[in-house]
């Protein structure tokens, strides 16, 4: 079956398959599955990179690189990948955030810039795999089964402004591993949360450090 790949924990799969090898998980800003509206998402960026001219139906690639396509997905995921939050307060003008001198500004350097060196035909795989990505493959399709067969200590930490893995859907998956806690990441950077590396997230990567160094030092576990 395929493995949650990129924002989802292939930890929990693991844990799931090997439930005497894996001690501890601590999945940040994922899921054991794509949800619909997780998939409504990933549909929507296929559907606009391959609106390049470039891409051929026929063959299934493109022919060339699909600059504009590229420039148009990077465009579109910075709508998602950032909270509503996070742009009403104008948290991108910021100084410790960078020079960002816009919102314009903000979105082309900030999201586009990173999307147009990249493979269209491997941002395609990415896609596709996070789409069909489904701890329950291995299961018989059954989600409680899978996340039933987790012995882990599982500390999840989804944001509570993330777009794609809503702290809903942290709390439902919680409920059926039997040592699951939760802490969610209070931030407006969305998913962006879950990866601290950039400038003005000192604060979320103190959250997610100070949970991942409990769960360490938790040689029991607290359960649920």
């Amino acid at each position: 079956p395929p493995f949650p790949i990129s924002l989802l924990p292939q930890a929990l799969t693991f844990a799931a398959l090997f439930p005497d090898a894996v001690g501890r998980v601590a999945a940040v800003c994922g899921a054991a599955r794509a949800s619909n509206y997780n998939k409504v998402f990933l549909h929507s960026l296929r559907t606009v990179l391959t609106a390049d001219p470039l891409w051929s139906q026929a063959d299934q690639r493109f022919h060339g690189t699909p600059q504009t396509g590229l420039r148009s997905l990077g465009a579109v995921w910075a709508g998602w990948g950032l909270s509503e939050d996070f742009y009403r307060q104008e948290e991108f003008l910021q100084t410790d955030v960078g020079d960002f001198q816009s919102l314009e500004d903000f979105v082309d350097r900030g999201y586009v810039a990173s999307f147009v060196g990249d493979e269209a035909h491997n941002l395609l795989a990415m896609l596709s795999t996070w789409y069909d990505s489904d701890i329950a493959h291995a299961f018989n399709g059954s989600l409680e089964q899978a996340l039933g067969a987790i012995q882990a200590q599982v500390l999840l930490m989804p944001c509570n402004t993330d777009r794609y893995f809503s702290v809903a859907h942290s709390t439902a998956e919680a409920e059926l591993i039997p040592r699951a806690v939760l802490a969610p990441i209070p931030s407006t950077w969305g998913h962006r949360a879950g990866d601290p590396s950039r400038p003005g997230q000192q604060g979320q990567s103190n959250f997610i450090n100070k949970q991942v160094r409990g769960l360490l030092g938790n040689e029991k576990g607290k359960g649920k």
